[in-house]
């Protein structure tokens, strides 16, 4: 089974190079890299700070080690981990990693730590400015839904280099001090002083998976990122589509392409939030392997993010209207089916800019573009699923997380339940 596997992996792919295009005539008599988890990268910082107390002051430098606790939406027994050095400004630098299950917090379980390599059997690899890189393909296998760790020690870095991450985790992982040294192989994680629910440095996961299993990527913003949901619950929406998916016995993987603070249209000033989906279609979703479907969920936040967009009421919806046709066709002229989401009610939003008149007219209109005159492959109504019956412009109370914008698990599981299924395209070699 082995050999067959190792044969398998050696007619698909040259694994470890500096990541490219991930595209090749589809074999439906082999196996292929489809993707089963993401956190795109949005920026490079010193501070670890999140949305999480324990995240504050978080001392970057070094010889340090990051221990990356996450949870694919996908099933195998072959994978390869994806870094990223995207937004940094010097190399990075990686003296070795390790894959196991979680055990407890920072600790590992310790008969599953599996080494991960680099450039054919390289512990040590550096990832150039601006890039990212897959490690060799790993035997592993796993479950979806599974937590798994994924430890990486760096090395002598630049004074001036600062990981590429992902703000919103919705998950703890762990952070040792500079000058810690390599301590990827500490079962108990004694040496991970610092709890984050900021991602570093793993960006992906792909799986050798059959020839009839394929990736959906949900792209958005917050609401995809699981703001507001239990932190280490996977209560995100893409969470719940997977658990309905495997519920169905599909072939689907789900791909997080969520940034929280994401515009559709326009990039954001503040780094964390990201280049805008147009602007990071490529990287995010193009690239992603063995993808097939999109969800488009995406457009509040360039709805609410400006404070004097009552001056150019039609050049912002006309901008967010655009966007939303670049990407559609951009996608379908992939051969990726898209389903787009109408914008969930934010008209409790506790900032203003989320929630007045402005803002409730204009999601309004693009809702209208969207149910009407999108070109997408189908519509997903998420606003009509989580909306109040007798006010439309305000989530129902069922599924509020508190804040107005976003959801608690009932919603983010509403969302999920309001996918339609049989409307994914998958692979072409299914059926």
């Amino acid at each position: 089974m082995k050999k067959t596997i190792a044969r398998q992996l050696l007619m698909i792919v040259t694994a470890g190079a500096m990541l490219g295009e991930s595209a090749w005539a589809l074999d439906c008599n082999s196996p292929r890299w489809v993707s089963a988890w993401q956190a795109s990268p949005a920026d490079a910082r010193w501070l670890g700070l999140s949305f999480d107390f324990f995240s504050l002051n978080l001392p970057m430098g070094p010889n340090q080690s990051y221990r990356q606790v996450f949870s694919p939406l996908g099933s195998g027994s072959t994978v390869r981990l994806k870094f990223s050095n995207r937004h940094s400004n010097s190399p990075l630098i990686i003296r070795s990693t390790n894959l196991a299950r979680q055990a407890v917090g920072a600790a590992i379980v310790a008969g599953t730590l599996t080494p991960v390599r680099f450039n054919n059997g390289q512990s040590a690899v550096t990832v150039p400015a601006g890039q990212d890189i897959l490690s060799d393909p790993v035997n592993f296998s796993f479950r979806s839904l599974e937590k798994l760790s994924v430890s990486i020690a760096t090395g002598n870095t630049r004074t001036d280099f600062v990981p590429t991450g992902h703000m919103v985790g919705m998950e703890h992982s762990y952070v040792t001090e500079p000058g810690a040294g390599d301590r990827t192989t500490d079962i108990e994680g004694g040496a991970f002083r610092y709890r984050t629910t900021r991602r570093h440095l793993l960006t992906g996961m792909d799986v050798l998976a059959p020839a009839h299993t394929a990736a959906v990527v949900t792209l958005g913003d917050s609401i995809t990122d699981g703001y507001q949901s239990v932190i280490g619950a996977n209560q995100r929406y893409p969470d719940f589509l997977k658990r309905r998916i495997d519920g169905a016995g599909l072939p689907y993987f789900v791909v997080n392409a969520g940034i929280a603070g994401n515009r559709v249209a326009t990039d954001n000033p503040i780094q964390q939030f990201g280049v805008s989906a147009v602007n990071r279609l490529d990287a995010d979703v193009l690239k992603a392997s063995g993808v097939s479907d999109v969800i488009l969920l995406e457009g509040i936040n360039d709805i609410g993010q400006d404070y004097f967009k009552f001056l150019d009421y039609w050049n912002r919806y006309s901008k967010i209207i655009n966007a939303y046709q670049t990407l559609i066709t951009s996608l379908q002229a992939r051969g990726l089916k898209v389903m787009q989401g109408t914008l969930t009610p934010s008209g409790s939003a506790l900032n203003p800019s989320y929630s007045g008149p402005f803002a409730r007219q204009l999601r309004q209109d693009v809702n209208w573009w969207i149910r009407n005159k999108s070109p997408a492959d189908s519509i997903i109504d998420f606003d009509a699923a989580v909306r109040n019956p007798s006010n439309h412009a305000v989530i129902d109370d069922r599924y509020d997380s508190g804040d107005g914008l976003h959801f608690n698990a009932e919603g983010y599981a509403r969302l999920a339940a309001a996918v339609d299924l049989g409307k994914l395209q998958g692979s072409k070699c299914r059926g």
